[in-house]
Order: C-alpha cells, then structure tokens, then sequence
C-alpha cells in the first residue's frame, strides 16, 4: 500500500491547521438593510411553483398588421421625392440601378469589385458607385456615396456609418430619427405599409 505522506510530515500538518472560530465568538456585522440579501424569499421562490413571474405583456406591443416595422423615411434626391430604408446592420449604403437611372444620375466604375453578402445569400459583385445629395428638409441635407446594385431588394438604403458620422438617433417612442446634436433635424419614420397605403412608396 502506498503512503501518500510519512507520519513526520502529518504530525506537521496537523500543527499548521488553524482553528476554526466558534460562530458565538465572532461578531455579526449586519449590513445596511437595503443591501441584505434576503436568503429565505430567495429559496422559497427557488422551486416549481412558486417562482413570482412579472407579465410583460404591456411591454413588447407588436406593431398593427397594417404598420409594420417604421424604418423608412421621406426625402428629396434630384428634386423626387425617395423613400430610403434606415439599416443600423449593414456597412454598405446602396441604391438600385433604376431608381439611378429615374434620377438622371451616373455612376461611377470602381478600381476594384465590392463584395456584399446579404443575409443567408451569395456574395454579390458590385463595380460601380454614386454620390448623392439626401435633402431631409429644405434646408438640412446629407451626402454619401452608394454602391449601384441591379435588382436590389430595396430602392435605396443608407448604411450605420452614415448615421453615426451624423450623429443620428433613432427614437422608436416618437417615431422619428433625429440628425445631429448641436442643430437637430426630427425626420418622421414610415412603415413600407404605410408608405404603400397612401402611395408614396
């Protein structure tokens, strides 16, 4: 049988253990009552059935099937009026070939191929680009570049760079995205069902 340690060595150990303290003589310091985790409430609650559930049913209120997601605002490019769909996930402002061409605009070929990859698609080779003026009111207007896509899913979409050089803030209460922080522009934010009721999309 094997000794894992000789009696020399155990009789050390033993001398090196240090007395547990007796609960009785160490003092119980209490904390402040607003930060005493009450333990009991918290096992009694642990069990199946007995759990306190919060409803949240008055928190999460989907949108009208008439509404739908507002993501997209009205503006002006060329004097027409352009819905454009607000993408805070891609890093890629596009606009398709057609609307392009219904706004007189030429694009520009690039020095090399931009790949994209929409969600769950293909890679898509994109060579040509447009600068464009976006007026949001009169008086406030954006500039960006857009990659020309045939066939695009979307008639025109600005990418999360844009908003953020811009300073944009997005507010789902209100319905609007707010360019800016020192000179605020509120632009209202549509639903494409909405926009597609009234004909402006």
């Amino acid at each position: 049988m094997l000794s894992l340690s000789s009696a020399s060595e155990t009789k050390n150990i033993q001398h090196n253990i240090v007395k547990i303290p007796s609960p009785i003589d160490e003092q119980i310091v209490a904390t402040a009552e607003k930060k005493r985790i009450r333990v009991a409430y918290l096992l009694n609650n642990h069990y199946s059935g007995t759990t306190t559930n919060i409803s949240t049913e008055n928190f999460h209120k989907s949108p009208q099937k008439d509404e739908g997601p507002k993501t997209i605002i009205l503006t002006k490019i060329a004097n027409k009026d352009i819905s454009i769909f607000i993408d805070t996930g891609t890093i890629n402002s596009i606009i398709d070939y057609n609307v392009l061409v219904s706004l007189n605009g030429t694009p520009v070929k690039l020095d090399t191929l931009h790949y994209i990859k929409p969600m769950g698609g293909a890679k898509i080779a994109l060579d040509h680009c447009v600068y464009l003026d976006v007026l949001l009111e009169e008086d406030v207007q954006i500039s960006a570049s857009f990659l020309v896509m045939k066939d695009c899913a979307l008639l025109v979409l600005i990418r999360i760079y844009i908003l953020q050089e811009n300073e944009t803030n997005i507010s789902y209460t209100r319905n609007i995205i707010i360019f800016g922080s020192s000179s605020e522009c509120s632009v209202q934010l549509y639903s494409k069902e909405i926009l597609r009721q009234t004909r402006r999309i």
